[in-house]
């Protein structure tokens, strides 16, 4: 067993942001688990603005230090995903929120709220580290 939970921890360690999925994926989990859309409503809000201001704060960082030698597009492709991933959990959290619990709407919600939140820390710590290999292809240019 030891074996086991040693190669898990160095999966987990390999990439720094696979700790935070594990962590939105069990929080929605237990969102779902306990049938409230009141408490569906608070939490997953508050870990949905936590989330979403990490991504743009990540996105405007990266934006800002590198504006004047980006191309439009790559700035679409900066800011893009974020803005799906935000408006798409958005978009589950009030799924889960206005619809009964054990709903089709509600598990839909609820899967949407888990998955999309999750891409926001996925995406937030891609951008985080594609400042330097960013500045690497500017300066090869």
């Amino acid at each position: 067993m030891r074996e086991i939970t040693d190669k898990f921890a160095g999966w987990l360690e390999q990439r720094p942001h696979r700790f935070t999925i594990i962590n939105v994926t069990m929080l929605a989990f237990l969102l779902y688990m306990m049938d409230s859309n009141v408490m569906f409503a608070l939490i997953g809000g508050l870990t949905l603005i936590v989330a979403g201001l990490y991504c743009v704060a990540e996105a405007a960082m990266l934006t800002y230090k590198n504006w004047k030698d980006i191309h439009p597009f790559q700035i679409a492709l900066i800011w893009a995903p974020g803005a799906i991933a935000l408006i798409l959990s958005a978009s589950g959290l009030y799924l889960a929120a206005q619809y009964d619990a054990g709903s089709a709407f509600y598990i839909v919600g609820c899967i949407m709220f888990g998955f999309e939140v999750a891409m926001l820390a996925i995406l937030g710590a891609e951008l985080h580290s594609a400042d330097s290999s960013l500045k690497r292809y500017l300066e090869a240019k």
